[in-house]
């Protein structure tokens, strides 16, 4: 179940087709990791997805520490399970990459030696880059997702819906342990994203008419306050390494999901993905040049 609702996710994100009860589309989606350079604009194409019967989707991309790698979620077909794969960024397009484990939205430890994902049964994992060493460290609740590390290492932040209809932001020791929840309330809080400095914890929260909007609190979860700017819905926040600006994700009507990026202290936001793709899950290169993404062609100018 876990497997089927993670991939329709991500298919309905890239294809804004998956339907309300998260059924998968049938029929051949192709998604490709993708780079974005933020100061000029250029775009190209890491992963090399082909068009196909089946469904391909690259997604969910996350930078070794040293940029010189991505770990990523790989779906090579329709009814594939979800891979975690590791490449390197050149030469371009990347390899496939070593498959490391099965599972979604995997993102790699500070230090560099350890990833953490969502493992097919719901549960937040940690593993080595080669493979080995794998811990469960976080269970519980209907689901967990989008797990963060904080830039010390050493604490995990994610969503956990609790609900049908709320999610919040838990944080947990990376070792493992007893998991704390941030974010109260009825509604939905999501993405969870670590300040640079460690103190304080972008995500997208679902507001009285069913958009999102970014918001940021202090990393015990206390003042909250808004940062996008209400014109739009939107998700999936990342800092910049220097802390000073945040990409994320904001919906685009019938044209699909785009990237923008507006300042960490919040306000109006500028676009950076053209209108021929839909980009989703965007993510800063350590020295913050690039941004990583998921994305689709639409045949738009």
């Amino acid at each position: 179940m876990v497997n089927r609702v993670a991939v329709a996710v991500a298919v309905g994100l890239l294809a804004v087709a998956a339907t309300a009860s998260g059924a998968l589309r049938h029929g051949g989606v192709r998604a490709n990791i993708y780079t974005l350079d933020v100061a000029t604009g250029r775009i190209a194409v890491l992963t090399a997805n082909p068009e196909a019967e089946e469904d391909k989707l690259a997604y969910a991309p996350s930078w070794s520490p040293n940029g010189r790698q991505i770990v990523y979620a790989e779906t090579r077909c329709h009814a594939c399970a979800s891979e975690i794969r590791v490449t390197r960024i050149a030469p371009r397009p990347a390899p496939l990459g070593r498959r490391i484990a099965f599972g979604f939205h995997p993102r790699w430890s500070p230090n560099g030696t350890t990833i953490a994902f969502v493992d097919p049964t719901g549960n937040i994992e940690t593993i080595g880059v080669d493979g080995t060493g794998r811990r469960v460290v976080a269970r519980g609740g209907l689901a967990n997702d989008d797990p963060a590390w904080s830039p010390d290492g050493r604490t995990l932040a994610f969503a956990r819906q609790l609900t049908a209809t709320a999610w919040s932001i838990y944080v947990v020791p990376a070792a493992g342990g007893t998991p704390h929840q941030l974010t109260r309330g009825n509604g939905q809080t999501i993405n969870p994203a670590w300040s640079p400095n460690g103190n304080a914890i972008a995500f997208a929260r679902r507001r009285a008419d069913g958009r999102w909007e970014i918001a940021v609190a202090s990393r015990d979860g206390t003042q909250a306050r808004r940062l996008s700017d209400a014109t739009g819905s939107d998700s999936s926040p990342a800092w910049s390494p220097d802390g000073r600006r945040i990409v994320f994700v904001r919906e685009q009507g019938l044209e699909g999901d785009a990237l923008y990026v507006m300042s960490a202290r919040g306000g109006r936001a500028k676009r950076l993905t053209p209108r021929s793709l839909v980009a989703v899950q965007p993510q800063w290169s350590p020295r913050g040049t690039l941004v990583a993404f998921s994305g689709r062609t639409t045949g738009n100018d």
